[in-house]
């Protein structure tokens, strides 16, 4: 996952600086990354307006030989609002990945009329200020959770925040990971997981309903440091209170029995139980919180 330019690969932008509607004057409301205090989901979402933006699943299509769906994307001029298949964003979408399902959920599945492929992985972006589902009002007391709420697209939840970093981070405004950046070790961080999907909202739900390859900063493509469960735990909360889908849930999770595989930054990978230690596994999602955690996964 090294990019060429000495960091990791980065997470997705959700918009692309400086898009244009077709007449060619710029449009600042597709990069709008500044909410007003107090302000919650004032800020662009939820894909990118250029290939460049796409997410990390995409960009590291070459290092795992599928260059050929990677050569799908286009190097388009950015549109806001968005251009159909704008640097070849479904041409990409509806090629299954294989190996970006878990065979112990699902199969490679595209999801609606258009088909368009999902990612059962998601990259770790640190420690999240603010709700574990979005919505529910349920910020945990610390060390686990801090108020006020935000949501993933403000400063605090980029994946960069000082003592709160992840292995993904947002690179709109120029964060990357690197090495020296990794303070706690990279053998002790997790790069990525599997995420929390409950088998009944797969394809809808709010961290599984985006294309797989443009899904933005988003829970479709990251999660954070909240304790992971399985899919099938009454605690992952599928739907609202009123019935309704679409939940947004920012944590690891997965279909198997007892636990998740996650990754490390030094590339190695561990089977993560889900009656992990709360704290231990946030100190293993943070990067730079000089808590290094060395037994999680061992």
């Amino acid at each position: 996952m090294r990019a060429r330019t000495g960091g990791f690969r980065a997470a997705a932008w959700t918009a692309t600086r400086r898009p244009s509607p077709s007449a060619g004057v710029p449009n600042p409301s597709g990069f709008n990354y500044d909410e007003a205090p107090n302000q919650y989901e004032g800020s662009t979402c939820c894909r990118a307006a250029t290939r460049r933006g796409f997410n990390q699943w995409y960009q590291i299509l070459p290092y795992i030989e599928q260059n050929n769906i990677y050569n799908l994307g286009r190097d388009d001029p950015p549109f806001w609002p968005n251009v159909a298949n704008n640097g070849g964003e479904d041409d990409v979408a509806r090629q299954l990945v294989k190996i970006y399902y878990c065979p112990s959920r699902r199969g490679p599945t595209g999801y609606g009329d258009v088909t368009f492929g999902r990612c059962d992985y998601a990259g770790n972006a640190g420690f999240y200020q603010g709700e574990i589902h979005e919505g529910f009002g349920d910020i945990p007391v610390p060390p686990l959770g801090r108020s006020p709420r935000r949501n993933e697209r403000t400063h605090e939840n980029w994946g960069d925040w000082p003592g709160n970093k992840g292995f993904i981070v947002w690179p709109g405004r120029g964060a990357k990971r690197t090495i020296a950046s990794i303070m706690d070790g990279t053998s002790n961080t997790i790069a990525a997981a599997e995420k929390n999907l409950p088998p009944s909202v797969q394809g809808t739900d709010g961290g599984d309903n985006e294309r797989w390859n443009n899904s933005g900063w988003d829970e479709d493509n990251v999660r954070y440091h909240f304790p992971p469960l399985a899919d099938t735990d009454p605690r992952a909360f599928a739907t609202f209170p009123d019935g309704s889908a679409g939940v947004h849930r920012r944590y690891f999770g997965s279909a198997h029995d007892g636990g998740l595989n996650a990754v490390f930054a030094d590339g190695s990978v561990h089977f993560i139980s889900f009656n992990v230690d709360a704290v231990a596994f946030m100190r293993a999602c943070v990067a730079d919180d000089g808590q290094a955690v060395n037994a999680i996964g061992q």
